[in-house]
């Protein structure tokens, strides 16, 4: 039988726990008036703008489908996304607007390696987190300890190390290097460099081409002439698919 002494305890525990839920929504900014700012830049044109489209709608999905739950930690998200076009020259400004003017909390990188690379030296200068967006050693020098990369690999090695691996499996003696002269395609390329004594492969041609080549005609003749069994061209998809597919 319950008595005086437990109604008025449950009372007074019910009481309480209601002034705690009715102090915490008085405390809680509003929803709208604290969102969590998110800011980056993405190619939605130049030669990455293909790319940067669908990468740019499936982030844009995922913003949505957090916020029809609730947000983040109980906050809504503001994303903001500038166009890069693909080229390093705009997203220094870019990311400084992002700080300064937007007063984003978090950064997202842009897609890439060269875009990318420029804007290390700011965000580590900044004392800001940025999340990698499938860029390639753009860390190595500026060492910000707060950088996060999304993408499976990590030095140059790692990337091509199953490529050599596969040549060597394939009888190959002698491989051909032509590489972008831009700092994604270097990065890779020195990566190669680099094995060669452990494969047991020698380089019959090295050498770089201009990232504003169209025209492979000359290079491929000069590949072809070298005769390597095997040939490593790192460069962006839209890119390798510019060299005529030679026969040796």
């Amino acid at each position: 039988m319950e008595t005086a002494m437990d109604i008025s305890r449950r009372k007074l525990i019910g009481t309480a726990s209601g002034l705690t839920v009715a102090s915490s929504m008085f405390s809680m900014p509003a929803w709208a008036d604290n969102p969590i700012k998110i800011g980056m830049s993405m190619p939605q044109t130049g030669p990455l703008g293909a790319g940067g489209k669908a990468a740019l709608l499936a982030l844009k999905m995922w913003v949505e489908d957090v916020n029809g739950r609730g947000g983040l930690l109980g906050r809504k998200i503001d994303f903001t996304a500038y166009d890069d076009q693909g080229n390093p020259a705009n997203t220094p400004g870019i990311y400084s607007k992002l700080l300064d003017v937007d007063k984003v909390d978090l950064l997202i990188a842009p897609y890439a390696t060269v875009p990318t690379a420029p804007i290390m030296p700011l965000v580590k200068q900044r004392g800001k987190l940025l999340m990698g967006n499938f860029s390639f050693q753009v860390n190595a020098k500026v060492k910000h300890d707060m950088w996060f990369n999304n993408a499976p690999w990590n030095d140059a090695d790692g990337w091509f190390a199953g490529f050599l691996q596969a040549a060597k499996d394939s009888n190959s003696k002698t491989i051909a290097i032509c590489a972008s002269d831009q700092e994604f395609a270097q990065n890779l390329a020195n990566g190669v460099r680099s094995g060669l004594a452990r494969t047991g492969l020698s380089s019959v041609y090295d050498q770089n081409y201009p990232p504003t080549t169209k025209d492979f005609s000359s290079i491929v003749r000069a590949i072809r002439s070298a005769r390597p069994c095997s040939l490593i061209f790192p460069s962006p998809r839209a890119r390798s698919a510019s060299p005529p597919r030679p026969t040796w």
